[in-house]
């Protein structure tokens, strides 16, 4: 008979370099205080309160897309770093000097490919 997975942990995963990524998305307990004057509603999301399976659902796709992203781009950074290049990015977009252009854009496409076979091998031995 198949298991059923219960939805009761964060969403956690490992990428590539040795990675972590945790979707800590939790329900919030909420508390209303009233005064005289208005009602303040306040959330209390953490440790110890339940999973919030919507938002991990709906987080999944963007944060596993980011994820690789950001892996591909401290490839990128450190080997730009054992080349001498000086290198600055922010999401992805990568930036250098003109005169290192080149060798970047280079580096940008062997570290894309490295990390996709590094997947690749990972799926085939049952890592992932």
């Amino acid at each position: 008979m198949p298991t059923r997975y219960s939805c009761l942990q964060l969403l956690m995963m490992l990428f590539s370099p040795g990675l972590p990524c945790v979707q800590p998305y939790t329900r919030a307990k909420r508390h209303t205080t009233r005064t005289a004057v208005q009602s303040i509603n306040m959330s209390y999301p953490g440790p110890g309160m339940p999973v919030s399976k919507r938002k991990q659902k709906s987080a999944f796709p963007p944060n596993f897309v980011h994820s690789q992203d950001s892996t591909h781009m401290l490839m990128t950074a450190i080997e730009c770093y054992h080349e001498g290049i000086p290198f600055a990015a922010v999401h992805d977009s990568f930036w250098t000097l003109p005169c290192h252009v080149h060798r970047m854009n280079e580096i940008l496409r062997q570290q894309f490919c490295t990390h996709v076979l590094i997947r690749c091998v990972e799926a085939a031995e049952g890592i992932v």
